[in-house]
């Protein structure tokens, strides 16, 4: 009886696989080690949870693998939850989804159900680190756990613990070494041990006859859903039928070992044994040899049927889609594969046969039925072809074949009638080839046999007599200018057509010309497929075509491009399956194109194929369901119906939920409704497919109802965030594509986001009474707030009045400035004149009067001017380096002659320390200095005023002025900053005279450095004024201002100067005062008459009033300095605007002085400019 099993079996096998003739084609297997996340290359165990993640125990850890990416467990230190060892030696998920593992050295573990830790199992209370060696569990929940040198365990499901031993004489365990334990279809439990198998049924032992394997040690059970238990002994493998009978099966000893660990059975019934050395395919009865030399210590079938193997090298592995390819290999140097190295077409023989040509002389004759493989000789010929790349059955059943010889290009014809083979080449003396390889051969209906050379053009032949009936190339003038054909067929019309670099051209025998085809595209044409007489699939780079063959035009019907899937990549060839889809070969892999579904599939290295490269031939499709393309390397073998065929969608799962709460990243618990708290932000959510074939094909999609209005494209990634949701309850819809393109059923999550306090019931009656206190305050209040706008807009209209009231005075001192610096020129510069010439001593006093009542006047104004800048806040400091011990000398050398004159001592003391240069106002701050000064010895009748000078902390100056003179009190002191106030009001005005703005001016002044001055002063004992200034120190100084200079007593040369001014008594003055030291001068009131002057002579330099009438003195300058001009230009001026000089100097002046002037400002601004 068993017998007549085995056999069953051996012919099962047999109806499935190659026989002994086929040839060995094998799809592809591929290695996962620690370069793809793998935390060891040993592994030990492999098993699947419910929801389709792969676990693998290895040396170094448990290692989930979910298809694109590993996540390791590891033993932690400090961690008890974590592995107490890192070596996990046997791993076994229960129907439970219980994950259960044995750590080497430790004994069992329990995956906890939340799978971030670890919890230990003691099956003894005396031992808990026992030798685990195998668990197995049934559909009830009951969990066995072999051990060794404890015997066996069996956990009930309700968590007991029941402790199985050897009890000599009655029925049980052999001994107590576990070694292996398996389930059968029936349920029974196989108990291995080193002293034979007992099974376990209906809650007793079973006896099993172990005489009858081939040795007692079994060291594997290996259960067969359709052939009882495999068992794999010491000695070698045995096979234990459904009917109890054992048997050793004859090709075992094919095996690469006899010891076998693991046994699986693929899907179209055949089986494949691992071996501890190699992999064993079962063929026909005979056994083929995988990875002979390679060490295995696991096996497992995930539920989509993928095989996986581990051992020294890591994770074998062969997704259930591979195997949907298949591929005979190139090289010759294995039995059983293609002798070219190389391959490049194929011809359909008709008997059910193909040759396969590449890049040599050999070609293979291949029966895609049976897989037999064997060459295909041609006569041995001088001229025979070295390289085969096309070729044709014509009409008559010859062979036209297309290549290269060993000096050029060849086109021969063998006859299998008589074979005979006769060969046309470049060199023959009749009907040569044209140049290029020959690279297209076709026949179309009337006989002509048409051959494309690439580069050369084209050759109609007549079949028999090989006669060359036509040569077209881009000079033969019959229509063809790009000669680089991509593809020869036969057209709708029944004529020759061709595909290349200018489009689709068909031929015209009645003109004998290559006409281009009507609504054919203009541009290159890579491939073409006729799958109907009136429909024509055209091949662009990115972009299939198919069009309609209607009144002798081709009409474009419909388009295929990268909105649909399509790869930009040049479509080789292209074939029509049985079911309405194409087959496209391209370089970047095999394509798939569903037109009912408008689908794009490609296949890939990720999808199990040798390579991505196709040649550029289209696949071969046979009606018994057969089919295969050309890699470079390898005849790739496959299906096209079990590839079409919609597989099981891939199971989608959660991998986890996450929310930022605070500063926390926290894991949510996404089995149950996830409730997030109000203020929760970045929730997102990621999701896994748990498909094994490529992961870069998936796709994921969201929908969350109320937010999203359709499906949200997530990529590849599987991540959505969501920074912040409004509150409510919410629907969270993922779904998911593999590779095929099939979404899978949607994964929903239940949201609800809490609202925060001020959104609850309670708080919505507060709301509203709220609601009716405000309106009532709005009541109550809204005359109040009538009135505060009111009091508000008088308050903004006031300040605009003050504002505009502050400009108007300010225009007007500007205005009154300059109309009164002009007439004080003439003054002060008349009395300078007297005062040069000897006068009368009566007189000359005076004179002297009217020059300092004048200088008074004049000090006055620049008081009222600075005063109204620092107003308008339009005041601005020349920030600049000065030289501090220049300063000082040029305030001493200024208020010492009036010290002087009263008879007090003026004294200058700078302290240790003080620094030699620093940034700042030079001449704000001899204004200041000069005004303390002033004051000081305007108030002291006797004594002395001295000024000292010491290093303020961190930085800057402290500047002292004292004096001996009457003192203040604490009231006198504390008006005196205020403008237009003095220490005794009218009484001290009457009596040393003042405006009261010098103090209040140098205070604004000092403020606007970030300084400030005080005074200490006591009645009968003097005054100190101390001036803070936080300066920076400066490494150089750069001493400028007029008054930094010392004054020249007289000019050394006299000099040819021009002076413009329009007011007469200015131009007198200042024309007297230079001709006082001698010079030259010639007068213009205007720009014109300026212009003409200087026309008609040269002169050393120029002195020219701004406001000119007409022409001003800047334009004026700048057409000087249009012309040529490169004397120096002095500005005269009465403007008081801070940039008046700036935009003098950016006229082309050289100098620049404000009126009123002296004799010793002109001396030195000439010099200036002269230098």
């Amino acid at each position: 009886m068993f017998r007549h099993w085995l056999l069953a079996f051996a012919l099962c096998c047999a109806s499935v696989l190659p026989s002994a003739a086929q040839v060995p084609a094998q799809s592809q297997f591929r290695y996962l080690g620690v370069q793809d996340g793998l935390p060891n290359p040993l592994i030990h165990a492999i098993d699947q949870d419910r929801e389709g993640y792969l676990w693998v125990g290895t040396k170094d850890g448990l290692a989930r693998f979910d298809g694109g990416q590993f996540k390791v467990y590891r033993h932690t230190p400090g961690d008890d939850r974590s592995l107490p060892a890192n070596s996990v030696t046997v791993l076994h998920v229960d129907a439970r989804n219980r994950i259960w593992v044995g750590v080497e050295g430790f004994g069992l573990y329990r995956m906890d159900d939340d799978h971030n830790g670890f919890t230990a199992v003691p099956l003894l209370k005396d031992e808990s680190a026992l030798d685990i060696w195998a668990i197995a569990s049934d559909a009830q929940g009951a969990v066995w756990f072999g051990t060794f040198g404890n015997g066996l365990f069996r956990m009930a499901p309700d968590g007991a613990i029941r402790h199985f031993l050897p009890t000599p004489g009655q029925p049980g365990l052999p001994d107590e070494n576990v070694l292996s334990l398996a389930f059968d279809a029936k349920g029974t439990l196989w108990i291995a041990t080193s002293s034979g198998i007992v099974q376990w049924r209906d809650g007793r032992f079973i006896a099993f006859d172990n005489s009858r394997l081939s040795s007692p040690v079994v060291l594997n059970l290996m259960p067969d859903p359709d052939f009882g238990m495999w068992i794999a002994t010491r000695s070698g493998l045995n096979l234990a039928g459904p009917d109890g009978g054992v048997q050793v099966p004859e090709w075992s000893a094919q095996l690469s070992e006899a010891r076998v660990m693991g046994v699986l059975a693929d899907t179209d019934g055949s089986r494949v044994f691992m071996a501890r050395r190699g992999l064993n395919r079962l063929s026909g009865g005979r056994i083929e040899q995988l990875y002979p030399g390679d060490l295995f210590v696991a096996a497992f079938r995930d539920r989509s049927g993928g095989f996986w193997f581990g051992g020294e090298k890591g994770l074998l592995r062969q997704p259930a889609a591979w195997r949907n390819f298949s591929a005979i290999p190139v090289g010759g140097k294995q039995p059983g594969t293609l002798r070219n190295t190389r391959i490049r077409n194929y011809l359909d023989l008709g008997d059910g046969s193909f040759l396969i040509s590449g890049n040599s002389d050999r070609i293979d004759r291949y029966w895609p039925r049976d897989g037999r493989l064997q060459p295909f000789p041609l006569p041995s010929s001088p001229d025979a072809p070295a390289m085969v790349d096309t070729m044709i059955k014509d009409s008559q059943g010859r062979i036209w074949l297309g290549g290269d010889r060993a000096n050029g290009n060849g086109l021969w014809r063998f006859d299998p009638r008589d074979r005979s083979l006769r060969a046309w080449h470049s060199d023959s003396p009749a009907d040569a080839t044209l140049l290029g390889p020959t690279k297209h051969l076709w026949q179309t209906p009337d006989g002509t046999v048409w051959v494309a050379y690439y580069g050369g053009g084209l050759q109609a032949r007549d079949p028999d007599s090989g006669k060359v009936l036509v040569d077209i190339t881009p000079k033969s003038g019959h229509g063809l200018r790009f000669p680089d054909t991509e593809g020869l067929f036969t057209g709708p019309d029944g004529q020759l057509w061709l595909v290349g670099g200018e489009g689709v051209l068909r031929w015209d025998p009645k003109t004998k010309r290559l006409l281009p085809v009507s609504g054919a595209p203009d541009e290159r044409v890579y491939s073409a497929l006729l799958t109907a007489p009136d429909t024509l699939w055209l091949g662009r780079l990115g972009v299939l075509e198919v069009y309609r063959w209607r009144d002798g035009a081709l009409h474009r019907a419909d388009a295929v491009d990268a909105g649909d899937g399509l790869p930009a990549v040049e479509p080789s060839g292209m074939a029509a399956g049985r079911n309405g889809e194409l087959w496209i070969t391209s370089q970047r892999g095999l394509i798939r194109y569903d037109l009912r579904k408008r689908r794009v599939r490609v296949y890939g290295i990720g999808d199990g194929l040798p390579g991505q490269e196709f040649a550029d031939r289209p696949p071969y499709l046979g009606a018994d369901g057969r089919a295969f393309a050309l890699s470079p390397s390898a005849l790739v073998l496959f299906q096209p119906n079990r590839l079409a065929a919609a597989g099981e969608p891939p199971h989608l799962v959660i991998e986890q939920a996450a929310v930022r709460r605070g500063e926390d990243q926290l894991l949510l618990d996404h089995r149950a409704r996830i409730v997030l708290e109000p203020g929760d932000r970045d929730f997102s959510v990621d999701a896994l497919l748990l498909a094994f074939d490529d992961a870069a094909t998936h796709r994921f999609r969201s929908r969350l109802s109320g937010y999203d209005p359709d499906w949200v494209e997530m990529g590849v990634s599987g991540k959505r965030s969501f920074s912040r949701l409004p509150a409510g309850d919410y629907r969270l819809e993922v779904i998911a594509a593999g590779a095929d393109g099939e979404w899978s059923a949607p994964t929903v999550l239940h949201i609800r986001v809490l609202p925060p306090w001020w959104m609850a019931w309670w708080a919505y009656v507060a709301y509203a009474g709220i609601l009716v206190l405000a309106v009532y305050a709005l009541v109550v209040f809204n005359r109040e707030r009538l009135k505060r706008r009111h009091r508000l807009a008088m308050e903004v209209q006031e300040r605009e009045l003050v504002l505009k009231g502050s400009e108007a005075k300010s225009r007007f001192l500007a205005n009154l400035g300059h109309e009164i610096r002009t007439p004080m020129t003439g003054v002060l510069g008349m009395t300078e004149l007297l005062l040069s010439d000897p006068l009368p001593e009566v007189t000359r006093g005076r004179v002297q009067s009217i020059k300092k009542a004048g200088e008074h006047l004049l000090r006055l104004m620049n008081d009222a001017l600075d005063l109204s800048k620092i107003e308008a806040g339009q005041l601005e400091l020349d920030i600049q380096p000065f030289d501090l011990q220049v300063l000082l000398q040029d305030v001493h050398a200024l208020l010492a002659p009036v010290a002087a004159a009263k008879d007090l001592r003026f004294d200058l003391d700078i302290a240790p320390g003080v620094g030699q240069a620093y940034l700042g106002d030079s001449g704000r701050i001899r204004q200041i200095l000069f005004n303390l000064g002033n004051n000081a010895i305007k108030f002291t009748a006797a004594g002395s005023v001295r000024v000292t000078v010491t290093s303020l902390s961190p930085k800057g100056l402290s500047i002292a002025v004292t004096d001996t003179g009457p003192g203040m009190t604490e009231e006198q002191c504390a008006r005196l900053f205020q403008r237009f106030m003095q220490a005794d009001g009218a009484r001290t005005a009457q009596r040393f005279g003042g405006s009261g703005l010098g103090l209040a001016i140098s205070k604004e002044l000092a403020g606007l450095m970030g300084g400030d001055i005080t005074v200490v002063s006591t009645p009968g004992s003097g005054s100190t004024f101390t001036v803070n200034l936080p300066l920076d120190e400066s490494a150089a100084a750069a001493v400028t201002g007029p008054e930094s200079a010392p004054a020249p007593s007289r000019a050394v040369h006299a000099r040819t100067i021009l002076l413009v001014e329009d007011d007469e008594t200015i131009l007198s003055v200042v024309g007297q005062l230079l001709r006082a030291d001698g010079h030259v001068v010639r007068e213009a009131c205007n720009a014109l008459e300026a212009l003409a002057q200087s026309a008609q002579a040269r002169f050393d330099a120029v002195f020219c009033d701004v406001d000119l009438p007409g022409m001003d003195g800047l334009e004026l300058t700048r057409v000087w300095r249009a012309q040529g001009m490169r004397a120096p230009i002095i500005a005269l001026t009465a403007r008081t605007q801070a940039d008046a000089e700036q935009q003098c100097r950016e006229a082309g002046m050289d100098g620049f002085l404000r009126k009123p002037v002296t004799g010793a400002q002109l001396r030195r601004a000439l010099e200036s400019a002269l230098s």
